[in-house]
Formats: structure tokens, sequence, C-alpha cells
């Protein structure tokens, strides 16, 4: 149960979901056409995956070590996606309430703290500086004095 704590609400993946493409991982590991993590539509990890693609991926693919830190990151996107499609998906898991719970409550936490950081913050510094904030200090602050029988700035 650990680990599924850990997965669903710390990490944000399904356990289950990780566990049987990370097993398929180590069954096969690097082998085309076994290892699920060798089947990338973003990475073509041998010569004949890269002249399969068309268009932009093939040019993509031609260049892909320059685009390897975006693509790095767009890989943690899709394993993030992978998991929520399995969990809320029609096959078999195990534990689904508890795992759609968990990645459930990583995603709301995480959009609240999207919404913390780019609402609640800028909207506190726009307060305290568009006068409101300055104009309730100063009463105090202005070297009139603090109310303690001593002054400021004198």
């Amino acid at each position: 149960m650990e680990r599924r704590v850990a997965s669903g609400l710390l990490v944000g993946i399904s356990h289950g979901w990780w566990m049987n493409k990370h097993s398929r991982h180590h069954a096969s590991p690097n082998q085309l056409g076994k290892d699920p993590d060798i089947e990338s539509r973003a990475v073509a990890f041998s010569s004949e995956a890269a002249d399969r693609r068309r268009g932009l991926g093939a040019r993509l693919a031609r260049r892909q070590g320059s685009f390897f830190l975006a693509l790095l990151m767009l890989e943690g996107v899709s394993l993030h996606a992978s998991s929520i499609g399995r969990a809320l998906g029609r096959r078999p898991v195990k534990h689904r309430p508890v795992e759609i719970t968990f990645l459930a409550v990583r995603i709301l936490r995480y959009l609240g703290l999207v919404w913390r950081r780019l609402w609640v913050w800028p909207s506190t510094a726009r307060w305290c500086s568009s006068g409101a904030a300055p104009a309730l200090f100063s009463v105090r602050h202005d070297g009139r004095g603090n109310g303690v029988g001593t002054t400021i700035g004198r």
C-alpha cells in the first residue's frame, strides 16, 4: 500500500499501470517490439523507426539530440497521461477507486498550487503596491511617532 500511496499521491502516476509497464520493460529490456519503453512516438530508438517517420516527425527524428531536454519533459507528461488513461479506461486495474482518488488528489493539489502561484501571490503583490497597503503602513511609519512614546527617524 505504501508504494501505491507514493506513486499516486507523490509522483502522480497509477501504481498498477506503472507495475505493468515496468515489469514488461524488465522482462525484455531495450528489445524492439517487446520493451514498451522503446515503442515511442517521440524518440526514434533505431534507424528503422526514424525511417518510418514522415514530415515533421522525420525532421525531428534527425535532430532529436538537440531536443533531448524538451523531449524528456514531454515524456514525463506522456507518462502521466498514459497512467490516467489506464486508470480511467476499461482494462482491469487493481484497486481502481483508490488509484483514481490518489490521482485526482494529486492533480487537484497541483492545480491548487498553480492557482496560488499565478493568482494569489500576484494579486497580493498588486494590492501591496497599489497604494492601499503603503497607506496603511505609513500611518505608523512616517516619522511622526510609533505609538509607544518614541519617534522614528528623528
